[in-house]
């Protein structure tokens, strides 16, 4: 498994410019350097090792290491129907959100780290920027109620 700091793509280079021309400083950190909360002026780049399947679409779930071998759940939110990462893809998380899951179930203990993104928008893959067609549209139902 080879993790390489090309595949940061724009994030790469110790800063990104936004499309609104802002200039934001970026430092490619490990998974376990990261702390709970908001880990600003940061991002992370690691393998895609499992997509976890759910009976809902949303979150798109998968497990993500890096090159030192740590090891994070990723939930990806509105990530249009039928799209995703697969096994063996790059990706790189600028500015990532975690939480700390620690619960006992059945005299079973679970811990593991999880990393939130609201919009497959600001990710990378495989050195490039996710496009547009990976966000999901705006859906809109209308019904009468009749009395």
């Amino acid at each position: 498994m080879s993790i390489d700091s090309k595949q940061l793509g724009p994030y790469g280079g110790g800063s990104y410019t936004s499309s609104h021309n802002q200039t934001v400083k970026l430092n490619e950190v490990s998974l376990s350097h990261l702390k709970p909360g908001l880990n600003e002026e940061e991002v992370v780049l690691g393998k895609v090792v499992c997509t976890v399947q759910n009976e809902d679409s949303v979150p798109f779930t998968f497990c993500l290491v890096d090159k030192l071998g740590t090891c994070v759940v990723v939930t990806v939110y509105n990530l249009a129907d039928g799209k995703g990462v697969i096994i063996g893809n790059s990706v790189a998380i600028p500015e990532p959100y975690v939480t700390d899951v620690n619960f006992s179930y059945k005299d079973n203990e679970y811990k593991f780290r999880l990393i939130r993104v609201e919009t497959p928008l600001v990710m990378v893959v495989n050195g490039k920027k996710v496009n547009r067609d990976l966000q999901a549209g705006v859906q809109m139902s209308i019904f009468k109620k009749f009395d």
